[in-house]
């Protein structure tokens, strides 16, 4: 697997074969942020491991060309970060992203382009906030029959609180697309969290629909937990694992959640 080690906005670390290219641009006068530009030219998957010591701005451009699939995890920690992500995907590209996020005071912005016949996302997020974050996401249908699924399951704790706002756009003419948000939040705290799932649609042949929830985990989930003889913080643990943990597939991505959770909940 690839891998990139970002610390604040510097790699510090590199680990990258033939199916990646990757430049990378420092702040100057026309870029007021480093940029990283990454072309997947291959079927290949990234690791990127960021920690950020200080408050840190970076804009990350990825373009996945034709027939190419493409999984990126992504772990990111530390102190109140920025970062701005664009996608280009080409004709029937395929990209998986896992996201977690356990940092103070997260900003992001996706901006999402399906360019290409039969291109398609599958993007999922999940995160612990103890501050607040926010996430905007826009995905662009730029061409038929494509498909966008965009996942977010984010859990609050002590000052922590979440915004999501995922717009989905589909002009006309771009026939036989599939649209699909599903965005969650578990509050543990009195903090206000907004979910925005927005799709505008300008097209009839669509797939297309989103859910969006808020709340603490259901009493009955709890109760029954609770009355196998389990604690309630670690039926609380145990509930917030599931959740998290739940469509990542890889195994280190899973342990460095459960980890983390175990952290806040013992």
């Amino acid at each position: 697997m690839n891998r990139l080690y970002i610390e604040n906005d510097t790699i510090t670390k590199q680990e990258l074969d033939g199916s990646i290219k990757l430049i990378t641009e420092e702040k100057n006068d026309l870029f007021m942020v480093d940029r990283l530009l990454i072309e997947v030219v291959e079927d290949t998957e990234l690791w990127i491991d960021y920690h950020a010591l200080e408050k840190t701005k970076l804009e990350v451009l990825v373009q996945v060309n034709p027939h190419v699939k493409f999984m990126l995890y992504e772990v990111r920690s530390g102190k109140k970060m920025k970062i701005k992500y664009q996608y280009h995907l080409d004709e029937y590209a395929d990209v998986q992203i896992h996201k977690f996020y356990c940092a103070k005071q997260v900003r992001e912005f996706d901006i999402i382009h399906l360019n290409g016949m039969g291109s398609s996302i599958n993007q999922i997020v999940k995160s612990i906030a103890t501050e607040e974050e926010k996430y905007d996401m826009a995905i662009y249908h730029n061409a038929e029959k494509t498909t966008s699924k965009i996942v977010n399951h984010g859990v609050t704790m002590h000052d922590g609180s979440i915004i999501f706002n995922v717009t989905s756009v589909v002009p006309q003419n771009m026939k036989g697309c599939t649209v699909n948000q599903q965005s969650r939040i578990i509050t543990n705290n009195q903090k206000e969290c907004k979910i925005s799932p927005n799709l505008l649609i300008d097209e009839y042949d669509v797939e297309a629909n989103h859910s969006a929830l808020i709340g603490k985990f259901q009493d009955e989930e709890l109760f029954y937990l609770q009355s196998r003889g389990i604690p309630k913080e670690m039926a609380i643990s145990l509930l917030t694992k599931g959740f998290l943990c739940s469509m990542i597939t890889e195994e280190n991505m899973r342990k460095i959640i459960e980890d983390k959770i175990s952290e806040y909940w013992r």
